[in-house]
């Protein structure tokens, strides 16, 4: 790895003296009377020196330096990435499996979903001819009772309550035969819709 990169410096000078000469001043003025009482020549003071003309100034100064490339910093490296075991990867391959597995669970829920609504439909389907077949023998039936009720009334062995009785039976049976052909017809309409042939039942596409 490497990384090069520019700083930019700049600043107003402090006023008053150095704060990094201005701790050792009483040392050297100690330093000096004792060895002026003892006759010995005084510590010259070593001057620390101003700072250059291109570090003093604001915002703009800094960028100067910045575009002048006065201080330029350069980093070299080496670095290795050693993975014993990516357990990471262990992880997300773990889900996956959760996900995978509750997928198809998913999935077998749903077929056994729609395979019971076509198994319930189907037996709608049969059990509403069924009726429809007892249905018409009721209906019949009673009509054949009250034609050999009307007959009797006619030859006078029967009464008007008799036969109003027989028409009411033939009415109410014709009228189960009715409701039953009505119970078949949603029934398979029940069938095509969960089977998805309803449109093509009845002829019709989609562009």
């Amino acid at each position: 790895v490497a990384n090069y990169s520019l700083s930019g410096l700049g600043g107003s000078v402090r006023p008053g003296g150095n704060p990094f000469s201005a701790s050792s001043d009483l040392l050297y003025a100690q330093v000096n009377r004792l060895s002026t009482i003892a006759g010995i020549n005084s510590l010259p003071l070593i001057p620390i020196g101003t700072l250059p003309d291109f570090l003093i100034g604001g915002y703009g100064t800094a960028l100067g330096n910045v575009f002048g490339g006065r201080y330029q910093s350069i980093q070299a490296g080496v670095q290795i990435d050693l993975n014993l075991r990516n357990r990471t990867a262990d992880a997300n391959f773990a889900q996956s499996l959760i996900a995978e597995k509750r997928l198809r669970l998913q999935q077998a829920q749903a077929e056994q979903g729609v395979e019971a609504q076509v198994r319930n439909a189907l037996q709608g389907v049969q059990s509403g001819r069924q009726r429809i077949v007892a249905a018409e023998a009721s209906s019949r039936a009673a009509h054949e009772k009250l034609n050999s009720e009307t007959r009797l009334f006619q030859t006078g062995e029967s009464t008007n309550f008799l036969v109003l009785t027989r028409q009411n039976e033939a009415a109410d049976s014709r009228r189960r035969a009715v409701v039953a052909r009505l119970d078949f017809n949603k029934s398979l309409s029940r069938l095509q819709q969960v089977i998805g042939a309803t449109l093509a039942s009845h002829k019709i596409t989609l562009k």
